[in-house]
């Protein structure tokens, strides 16, 4: 059984420091990891391409520096960077390709592929490799699901992708998923996106593999939004000790994390807001609303998120989070500790 890893700690592990990677970082860890063997490298600004023009919080370097000390880094493995339409625009895939770079991976919700044509045709014009990754899959049953990927699937892409966006699913509920996608027959390779939220990252990537997906994603120490992803090192151990050998060394991973990654990781402890996205299927961008309202209205933030998440899961307004905020109206006195939460925005 044939499958890649792609490391984005590049990309989604900039959540975790405010999107500050630096070029010369980049270089170190593209670099770094393109030699302990792994398939694929993204890199960038956590919200994908144009992200710190579009209103998100500004990466310490532009999209250009980025790739350019990602395409100076590269050996033998392919690299790529993400997009969100309307987030990214059509010239940030041609300034992408003056990079030479393989791949890019655009990001939609389940019933967002009108909005992904015009960049899947562009990136097909430039020669890039595409990835459409289904950002929050679970909003969507796996029958209702699998006709969105027979859609994308028209447009002659490479791959397509399950993203667990808020780290609710069990392996039982992803591999529903899988098989509904692989009963359509279709050409593309499945990838699996995992996030961390009820710690299930590495269990339901292992459960894509056993399921003939063809990509996980995983980062260093597990660094991402949110609860974060599945930690390289974990997952390459796993792998190894179920008889599935990769070519990455779990301790030369650990190394690189040492090295580039642990300072960082004090900001992303296990929280009770993101276990309480993970059962909910709730989408760390929308905390911000969460957070305003616990306050205004004297409301554990975790107790607004199991509620409203009944309510709606995919179009979550201010008028929708206050309605239920005042059900609760001064149920709790609340410390300081939700002041600010790490992952706010969009994967």
């Amino acid at each position: 059984m044939k499958f890649e890893i792609l490391d984005c700690t590049l990309r989604d592990g900039s959540y975790v420091n405010n999107f500050q990677f630096s070029a010369s970082e980049t270089y170190d860890l593209v670099k770094s990891l393109d030699g302990s063997g792994v398939d694929m490298i993204e890199v960038g600004h956590g919200v994908g391409l144009g992200a710190s023009r579009g209103g998100y919080t500004r990466a310490l370097e532009s999209d250009e520096k980025y790739m350019e000390a990602a395409a100076k880094a590269i050996g033998k493995s392919r690299w790529g960077v993400f997009c969100i339409p309307g987030i990214a625009s059509l010239d940030d895939l041609v300034i992408a390709s003056d990079y030479d770079m393989d791949f890019i991976r655009i990001g939609i919700e389940p019933n967002g592929i009108d909005n992904a044509t015009i960049f899947i045709e562009k990136a097909q014009q430039l020669g890039f490799s595409i990835c459409v990754n289904f950002m929050k899959s679970y909003t969507a049953s796996p029958k209702e699901f699998s006709k969105y990927v027979k859609q994308v699937s028209e447009f002659n892409i490479d791959y397509v992708y399950i993203v667990d966006s808020s780290g609710c699913m069990i392996p039982e509920i992803l591999k529903k998923y899988i098989v509904e996608i692989q009963d359509l027959g279709i050409e593309q390779k499945i990838g699996f996106h995992g996030h961390n939220n009820l710690g299930m990252a590495v269990a339901n990537s292992l459960t894509a593999i056993n399921s003939g997906v063809d990509v996980i994603d995983v980062t260093l120490m597990g660094m991402g939004r949110s609860g974060g992803n599945a930690c390289s090192e974990q997952m390459i151990s796993v792998l190894s000790k179920s008889g599935k050998h990769t070519n990455i060394d779990p301790l030369i991973s650990g190394k690189i994390s040492e090295k580039y990654i642990n300072k960082y990781m004090k900001d992303q402890p296990i929280n009770l807001l993101d276990i309480a996205s993970g059962i909910a299927g709730f989408h760390s961008s929308y905390m911000p609303l969460i957070i305003k309202a616990s306050k205004k209205y004297h409301v554990h933030p975790a107790d607004l998120i199991l509620s409203i998440s009944c309510v709606d899961m995919t179009n979550i307004t201010n008028e929708i989070v206050e309605s239920v905020a005042k059900i609760f109206s001064n149920n709790v006195t609340l410390d300081d500790q939700y002041k600010e939460y790490h992952g706010r925005e969009q994967d």
